[in-house]
C-alpha cells in the first residue's frame, strides 16, 4: 500500500510524457557552442539540462511516503535476517559441537582409473562415451586423444568432445 502511494505521488500530470518539454541536453549544448562560435560570443560555462530530476519537488511530493516505505523495508529485512541467520548483523550462528565429534569431512573428488584416454582401447572409449564420461576428462586429455588419432585438436571442450565421440562411433 505504501509503494502505491509513492508511485501515485510521482506520476506525471495527466500520466502523459511529453518529450518536447525535455530537449536532448547534448544536442542543445552542441547548438549553443556552435551559436557562440558563429556569432563570436562568449562560450557558455555549463549546459542547461532539463532532464535532471527536480529533487526538491520529488521530496516535497513523496518524501514522507518514501521514508515510511524505507522503514517498512528495513524492518522486514531485519526480520528476515533474524529468521535466516539468527543474528541482527547477518552472521550465522556457529553450531555447538562436542569435542568427541569428528570435524565435517571434506568432499574428495572421485578418482579416475590411472588410464589416460589415448591409452584406452576402442571398447573402453566406447564405454566412456556411452556413460557420458568423456566430459569428466580434462581438455588436455581430450586433445591428446584427438592428436594421437590424427584429428584436429583445436576448439572448445564441447567441440573436442563431439569430435572424439564421432571418431569413436565411426571406428
Amino acid at each position: 500500500m505504501k509503494r502505491k502511494k509513492v508511485v501515485q505521488q510521482l506520476q506525471l500530470p495527466k500520466a502523459i510524457y511529453d518529450p518536447s518539454k525535455y530537449p536532448n541536453p547534448s544536442l542543445q549544448w552542441h547548438f549553443k557552442i556552435l551559436q557562440a562560435l558563429a556569432l563570436d560570443e562568449e562560450l557558455p560555462e555549463q549546459p542547461e539540462d532539463k532532464t535532471v530530476p527536480k529533487f526538491r519537488q520529488i521530496d516535497k511530493r513523496a518524501g514522507e511516503y518514501i521514508n515510511k516505505w524505507g522503514e517498512i523495508l528495513d524492518k522486514e529485512f531485519r526480520e528476515y535476517q533474524k529468521e535466516h541467520y539468527g543474528r541482527m548483523d547477518g552472521s550465522k550462528l556457529k553450531r555447538d559441537r562436542d569435542d568427541s565429534e569428528d570435524p565435517p569431512k571434506k568432499k574428495i573428488k572421485a578418482e579416475r582409473s590411472g588410464k589416460t584416454l589415448d591409452g584406452m582401447s576402442i571398447a573402453e572409449l566406447k564405454n566412456v562415451v556411452g556413460t557420458k564420461g568423456l566430459s569428466k576428462h580434462t581438455v588436455q586429455e581430450i586433445k591428446d586423444l584427438l592428436s594421437s588419432k590424427g584429428l584436429d585438436a583445436k576448439g572448445k571442450k564441447a567441440d573436442l568432445i563431439d569430435r572424439a565421440e564421432q571418431w569413436i562411433e565411426e571406428d
